[in-house]
C-alpha cells in the first residue's frame, strides 16, 4: 500500500512529511518517532503482559518533561499510540489494523491519571481524528 501524506491539523504544518514512514507503507512506528522528535523516549508496545512497565515509562517521561511514545496493542490487533513532545504537546494516534490507515488527534492537554489501579498518561479532549496516511 503506498503512503499518502495528508496534513492532520494546524500543528501538522511543522511536520509536513508526517505520515510517511517509508515509500512502501503507512508505518505507525516511523510516524510516532517523527512526532516525538529529538531525544524521544521509546516506552515500547504495551500488551497485557507489560502494560504497567509501558505506563510507568510514559508517566516518568511526562513528569520530567521529556518526549516519549507509548504504544498500546488492542485486542483486535490494532495499535493506539500516545506521543508527547518535550513541550508537552501530545497526540493520540490509532491504527485499527496492520498496514491500515493511521488517524491522529491532537490532545488539548494531558495529565497523569489513576484508574482501577493503573497509573498512566491520559490525552485530554482529543480533537477530531484526521487520517494522516493510508
Amino acid at each position: 500500500m503506498a503512503c499518502r501524506c495528508l496534513l492532520a491539523s494546524a500543528s501538522a504544518v511543522a511536520f509536513p512529511a508526517i505520515g510517511c514512514g517509508d515509500d512502501e507503507e503507512c508505518d505507525l512506528g516511523s510516524l510516532t518517532r517523527d512526532l516525538g522528535g529529538i531525544g524521544l523516549n521509546d516506552c515500547r508496545i504495551a500488551d497485557e503482559d507489560n502494560l504497567a512497565q509501558v505506563d510507568r515509562c510514559a508517566v516518568m517521561a511526562w513528569s520530567e518533561g521529556k518526549p516519549f511514545r507509548a504504544l498500546y496493542e488492542q485486542p483486535d490487533g490494532g495499535l493506539d499510540a500516545l506521543v508527547c513532545e518535550a513541550d508537552e504537546r501530545c497526540q493520540w494516534l490509532s491504527q485499527p489494523r496492520v498496514r491500515g490507515p493511521i488517524e491522529r488527534s491532537d490532545c488539548a492537554s494531558s495529565h497523569v491519571a489513576e484508574e482501577a489501579g493503573r497509573t498512566y498518561v491520559a490525552c485530554d479532549e482529543p480533537g477530531v481524528a484526521r487520517v494522516v496516511c493510508e
